[in-house]
């Protein structure tokens, strides 16, 4: 008659005898020398890297080298990136850049003269009348020479070809002067020199000599 525990007395007994087995006896010495053999193995392996690399560039300076052509068409890949990435797209420069108002703004009493010192060849002078006691005076191509005194402006502008527009109050008697002529005068509401106004209500000047005299 069998005994029920006897099959599990002998999978405990041959797990026993696994435990006794005896450990391997590894010594420093040993490990020292593994260690080493690693070592030497990784310094083999980065001078076959070394000779691969030196191979590669000695080969890509030879005419004709296939290598050379691969190497010389991946640098003009990466710079093409680059230079995509450091050019904005066309759109997102701002439009306003090209025409750009620049000028000049002031506060203003009950009179105010805008005086240009030269004729020109071409462009138009454009007053528009504003609630504010300002006067403002803006063109895209405003040159950087003028004087501003007691609410009266000075635009020196010899050669010049641009046109202004020009912003004053509508309380103000308002001169405008072109080489030393006076080209628009508004006193009082009446426009008693130049142009009368247009259905917008702008005046328009025009800078050419055969307008003006």
């Amino acid at each position: 008659m069998h005994n029920a525990d006897e099959p599990l007395d002998r999978d405990l007994g041959i797990a026993l005898d696994a435990l006794d087995a005896p450990v391997r006896n590894v010594s420093v010495d040993a490990i020292i020398r593994e260690a080493r053999s690693r070592t030497r193995q990784r310094q083999l392996r980065l001078a076959a890297a070394a000779v691969v690399m030196l191979t590669a560039v000695a080969v890509a300076a030879l005419p004709g080298s296939p290598v050379r052509r691969w190497l010389t068409a991946a640098a003009r890949s990466i710079r093409s990136q680059e230079h995509e990435q450091l050019v904005p797209p066309r759109d997102s420069v701002p439009k306003r850049a090209q025409g750009e108002m620049r000028g000049v703004s002031t506060e203003i009493g009950t009179s105010t003269q805008i005086s240009f010192s030269d004729l020109q060849q071409s462009g138009d002078i454009v007053v528009r009348l504003i609630p504010e006691s300002q006067l403002r005076i803006r063109s895209p191509e405003f040159p950087s020479s003028y004087s501003l005194r007691a609410g009266n402006i000075t635009v020196r502008n010899p050669g010049s070809r641009a046109s202004y527009d020009i912003e004053v109050s509508e309380r103000s008697e308002i001169r405008v002067v072109v080489a030393g002529r006076v080209v628009f005068r508004r006193l009082n509401g009446a426009v008693l020199v130049g142009p009368q106004a247009r259905a917008d209500g702008a005046y328009v000047l025009s800078f050419q000599e055969r307008e003006i005299r």
